[in-house]
């Protein structure tokens, strides 16, 4: 194959099965260069009840765009690339869920031991070429009444992956049922050690999975309803003097999440209800304004949901500047 043309040689390698991957990129540089460019795919979590089990169990797998866009009524999932690692048991309807996907790698957590302890970030995997990685679990001592946030990102300067875990103690006996989050982080590639480090408290609540951008992790604080970012080099939380106008302080009528689409940081405003709003963070296109960038309102979509419990979540903008949910 080494006289075939470079075109001719990812065609060839564009068949080859995600269990053979890894394998393949070992062969030469080229084969590892022109086997990194990931496919369009999609990460598949299937539920069933496994035998002699009370509770159904979590199989991931992998599948191609390309592959699950035909116009095939006989599809089975059975048919698709089974990720390498055991099933994940779901505790009382808790699944495992995705915390965030940088560069083809996905960081998963999965239930803790009871309803009150979930989405513990401890698996990393690689879908296309079966690679994974465990990280310790939260000690079941703790898990006991908590709650958990969590980010994954990469941090390009020093080509580093991190995640992010915030233990939050909860004692729903008191009035003050919430007082601190114990912050950790684990570092996989440079000299992280491979293990979770302490790095200190805080006093933001997330109860959702942060989204990461520009070296940083966005979350959306509960209750005072502020956008609060983790930086990944100093690995300190910060709140930007700059928030959103949409988001207001205690508001329960309306719901706030944070992605990144299309390279910028958006928040989805949600009046339930009513309508369902981006907000943009870009360049101010006053170029005599003192603020280089502004938030400015780029979206207003009317409320389709069937009931006030619907969630609205973006996850794409097409080149027709179209959002997708």
């Amino acid at each position: 194959m080494e006289s075939l043309h470079l075109d001719i040689t990812n065609k060839i390698l564009s068949h080859v099965h995600p269990d053979s991957v890894l394998s393949c990129k070992l062969v030469c540089k080229t084969w590892q260069a022109l086997l990194s460019r990931f496919k369009v795919g999609l990460l598949i979590a299937i539920s069933r009840l496994e035998e002699k089990k009370d509770n159904n169990s979590v199989q991931l797998y992998y599948a191609d765009y390309d592959q699950l866009n035909k116009d095939n009524d006989q599809f089975s999932y059975s048919a698709l690339p089974k990720i390498n690692h055991p099933p994940i048991d779901m505790v009382e309807d808790h699944s495992p869920c995705m915390v965030g996907s940088c560069n083809g790698l996905v960081c998963i957590s999965i239930p803790g031991p009871d309803s009150h302890c979930h989405n513990d970030p401890t698996y990393i995997c690689n879908p296309m070429t079966g690679e994974y990685v465990n990280l310790r679990a939260l000690d079941p001592k703790l898990g006991r009444q908590c709650q958990i946030g969590s980010g994954f990102g990469y941090l390009s300067k020093t080509n580093e992956y991190k995640v992010v875990r915030i233990h939050y103690p909860l004692d729903f006996t008191k009035p003050n049922w919430f007082t601190h989050g114990c912050v950790q982080v684990y570092t996989l590639g440079g000299s992280g050690g491979g293990e979770w480090r302490n790095v200190g408290n805080i006093t933001h609540l997330f109860s959702f999975p942060g989204v990461a951008g520009n070296g940083v992790i966005y979350f959306i604080e509960d209750f005072e309803n502020r956008l609060v970012i983790f930086d990944m080099a100093d690995e300190v939380f910060r709140v930007p003097p700059i928030q959103p106008p949409c988001l207001v302080p205690r508001d329960l009528k309306c719901s706030y999440s944070v992605n990144v689409l299309g390279g910028y940081l958006y928040v989805i405003h949600e009046n339930t209800c009513e309508s369902v709003d981006l907000w943009s963070y870009k360049k101010n296109d006053d170029n005599g304004s003192e603020t280089p960038w502004k938030w400015r309102k780029e979206f207003s979509i009317p409320w389709q949901g069937l009931s006030d419990t619907d969630i609205y979540e973006p996850f794409s903008l097409t080149r027709n500047n179209q959002v997708l949910f």
